[in-house]
């Protein structure tokens, strides 16, 4: 979007990825050779830090008998860590904070005339060694009609795989696991203005181009909140469908939505289908009330069930976004999670996979991906929860639980997983076989159910606990014998040709070296 922006305004921009160069080094000797007289760095994750670091490292960036260009950084991540990146990184003139546009347009426009140091949202260095943070510009945040189609620079006529569009920018949401709203509010302080949608005109423009000219025909709908927080957001939706059905384009989508605000929206599933939608990411973020609470979502688990309802009836695709452990996981969140599951398990019939394959591939096992830049953090610090990198503050950092009851669940659900789950995917994740044996369905959670049972959740004896799943996964597996042996016949899953004949005779454990394709 940025480059196509600043292409529309009469700069001439050249965009390049990291993953076109075979190394670092090859990256920045490319760089150093520019004659352009601004690079702008997105910072997306630690890779491209990472890069920054090594060319800073190596002085790989040097523009020796020519006039530097300004090189500044953005991004989500660089929003949150300007000082610390511009502290280590000093080929870096600046960070920009916050949405790109208008700071960086501002600086192109105005190089000749004024110093860079004055650009609105700009983090800089000082003449005394510090830092000088510049405020957002005073204007409104851009308005997403204002923006073009995205560059295609990077796609090819073989370009495959899903391409993301914007639909809508903003976030006025508080949610503590994410610091994407405080992204968004480095643009103004009046949060009601944050939340805004493009034109659907504009959407299906470049969804056409890019069906007509790359044959692409698989998208993702790019929003914070698809959905907005009103009557404006649902409009915007079902404009944006109408025109899609008008054109007849063909296209399949899908977005991201949490469950209030799917729930609130559902007269418009029906038109959202006719328009292409085959699947929805919801944001559950857990079964347990408690831990809602701690993340401070907006919504409660019956409204998670209540959204898994609405799109199993109307047999709409879903993809869990789950969040089963947290540090402040306590034995009540767990018992809270796994009824959450139990209840959930009707609202997965219409899908492809069974149950068993969300249970492992999504739910059970997903733990809290701390980010250096969630309001949580804060929490966890206090807590003594938490242990940044003070050598790379903005990676992740290690986390550790405050329960010990916990842990010790934590540790021996992940044994059981590698010792027992992993080496039967390719059953638990074929519909093929759980129906043929519909006990397996809910294995991953009727093992873990006797994983707490046997743990007891009051007690750290994790021996016993093993010893009493080993046990449900003998008694479960032993009739599978002549199923395993059959699908060992099957030449899609060869590797499990060890599995069946040492099965029963060694049980759970003689399996923990088999690889599923």
């Amino acid at each position: 979007m940025l480059t196509s922006f600043l292409r529309r305004r009469g700069h001439e921009v050249e965009l390049l990825a990291l993953s076109q160069f075979a190394s670092a080094k090859m990256a920045a000797q490319r760089l150093s050779s520019t004659d352009a007289s601004l690079i702008y760095f997105h910072l997306r994750g630690s890779r491209e830090i990472s890069a920054l670091m090594e060319w800073q490292e190596l002085g790989l960036i040097q523009f020796e008998g020519k006039v530097p260009p300004f090189c500044l950084a953005g991004g989500l991540v660089a929003t949150h860590f300007a000082q610390e990146i511009l502290d280590r990184a000093k080929f870096l003139q600046g960070v920009v904070r916050g949405e790109l546009e208008i700071p960086i347009a501002w600086q192109l426009d105005r190089s000749t005339e004024t110093s860079w140091r004055e650009g609105p949202s700009l983090v800089t260095r000082d003449e005394r060694g510090g830092f000088q943070v510049q405020p957002p510009s005073s204007d409104s945040p851009i308005q997403l009609s204002e923006l073009p189609a995205a560059a295609d620079d990077l796609l090819t006529t073989s370009s495959t795989g899903t391409r993301r569009v914007l639909f809508g920018r903003g976030c006025q949401s508080a949610c503590r696991y994410c610091g994407f709203a405080d992204y968004f509010k480095t643009l103004s302080a009046h949060q009601s203005s944050l939340w805004r949608p493009r034109p659907a005109r504009q959407i299906v423009d470049e969804l056409e181009d890019l069906k007509t000219r790359y044959g692409l025909d698989s998208f993702a709908f790019q929003a914070a909140v698809f959905f907005g927080y009103d009557a404006r957001g649902s409009r915007a939706v079902e404009e944006l469908c109408d025109e899609l059905i008008r054109r007849g384009l063909g296209i399949r989508f899908h977005f991201v939505s949490h469950p209030n605000h799917l729930v609130r929206n559902a007269p418009l599933l029906p038109l959202l289908q006719r328009a292409g939608l085959e699947q929805v990411i919801l944001g559950l973020d857990g079964g347990s009330e408690e831990a809602l609470r701690r993340f401070d979502v907006e919504f409660t688990c019956q409204q998670g069930l209540e959204a898994l309802e609405l799109l199993s009836q109307h047999a709409i695709s879903v993809m869990p976004s789950f969040v089963f452990y947290d540090p402040y996981t306590s034995p009540d969140d767990i018992r809270a999670q796994l009824h959450f599951l139990e209840q959930a398990r009707p609202y997965f019939k219409h899908e492809k996979r069974p149950y068993s394959y969300f249970l492992d591939r999504h739910l059970l096992k997903r733990a809290l991906e701390p980010k250096p830049f969630m309001p949580l953090i804060e929490d966890l610090k206090t807590d003594g929860l938490v242990q940044p990198n003070p050598e790379a503050p903005w990676g992740s950092p290690r986390i550790r639980f405050r329960n010990t009851e916990v842990a010790a669940f934590y540790r021996a659900h992940l044994h059981i997983d590698r010792e027992l789950l992993q080496p039967l995917r390719p059953v638990l994740w074929s519909r093929h076989w759980t129906n043929a044996r519909p006990e397996l369905a809910t294995l991953p959670l009727d093992v873990l159910r006797h994983l707490a049972e046997g743990l007891g959740l009051e007690t750290s004896d994790e021996k016993a606990a093993l010893v009493a799943a080993r046990e449900l996964a003998r008694e479960r597996l032993e009739p599978l014998d002549p199923i395993l042996e059959d699908l060992c016949q099957d030449h899609q899953v060869r590797v499990l040709q060890a599995l069946a004949p040492r099965l029963v005779a060694h049980g759970s454990s003689a399996i923990a070296s088999t690889r599923h394709p």
